[in-house]
């Protein structure tokens, strides 16, 4: 289906920023993490205690399950990282932090690509 040709269509170029703190690293290091939870779920094996480092929101970070906070930042497990993704992605039309991002900012939150990740991992191809 599409999903599947937008999945082959992300592009996984490094941005020519020197910034590495910088929204365009930001991006990028979101979207690997999330290809790493796809090839996670597709069965492929991870090193042994690896953990997934990638910024999210503080504003997502406690609301995407409940009871719990899954900070990317301080390193999550692949199948935290999947639920992560999963959530977020379930609840991308709900949550207010992304539709106020969207007001703010002018641009949605994630990315095409991020998107198409998203829609892979989950299956879902729309939140």
């Amino acid at each position: 289906g599409d999903y599947v040709n937008n999945f082959i269509a992300v592009s996984f170029e490094k941005p020519e920023s020197t910034n590495l703190n910088g929204s365009e690293w930001t991006r990028y290091n979101r979207l690997i993490a999330a290809y790493k939870c796809c090839l996670y779920r597709a069965g492929f094996k991870a090193p042994n205690g690896e953990k997934i480092r990638f910024t999210g929101a503080a504003e997502i970070n406690g609301e995407i399950l409940e009871g719990r906070v899954l900070d990317p930042k301080q390193g999550l497990t692949l199948e935290e990282a999947c639920t992560w993704f999963e959530r977020v992605w379930e609840q991308y039309d709900e949550l207010k932090f992304f539709k106020d991002y969207i007001n703010k900012k002018g641009y949605e939150w994630a990315n095409d690509d991020l998107k198409s990740m998203m829609v892979f991992l989950t299956t879902y191809k729309l939140p």
